[in-house]
């Protein structure tokens, strides 16, 4: 294996343990609204979570030698992704006129665009079929009310992010098995 499937395993590998944190943290928050549980939820389960998520990943990309890339072409279209939707959560908090019921489909919106921008770039089928159940699921979370868009959000992660990354990191298992047996 190549340095350049280690590190696309590391992405992966990486993307899959995002993923699993934002079922967590979706779940969480389903359940402290449902139940209303009397905590600060923005705080004790976004705030620390993907705060310390966002430092081990730095921290993993420092460590893997892998900063310069960064900038990729792929990374950035992610970046837009992950700055548009916290300026959409920002300004629905900060804002009157606009509700906090729409942060969640219009950030399903995002991450459909990313994963159609991202499959087209690099010819994957599977991030255009991932970004179209992205937008159908935005569709479904415009229409579904709180606390249940949580959960749908939830899916959503797992069927569009967490099961197509989980796909591909079989494949390259499988065709490394092949490669050795051969």
């Amino acid at each position: 294996m190549d340095l350049k499937d280690k590190l696309n395993q590391r992405s992966r590998l990486l993307l899959t343990l995002w993923c699993l944190l934002f079922i967590k943290c979706l779940s969480l928050e389903f359940c402290v609204t449902y139940y209303s549980v009397p905590i600060d939820s923005k705080f004790y389960v976004w705030a620390l979570s993907i705060f310390m998520a966002t430092f081990a990943t730095l921290l993993s990309f420092k460590a893997s030698g892998s900063t310069q890339d960064l900038l990729t072409p792929h990374r950035l279209i992610w970046l837009a992704c992950i700055i548009g939707g916290a300026a959409c959560a920002t300004i629905a908090k900060l804002s009157d006129d606009v509700s906090a019921l729409i942060v969640l489909p219009t950030t399903a919106l995002l991450i459909g665009s990313g994963y159609i921008a991202q499959g087209l770039l690099l010819k994957q089928r599977i991030d255009i079929a991932s970004g179209a159940g992205w937008w159908t699921g935005a569709a479904i979370l415009f229409r579904v009310d709180t606390p249940h868009d949580y959960l749908i959000a939830a899916v959503c992660v797992f069927i569009f992010s967490l099961a197509p990354t989980l796909i591909r990191y079989l494949q390259v298992r499988r065709k490394i098995k092949r490669a050795s047996v051969d």
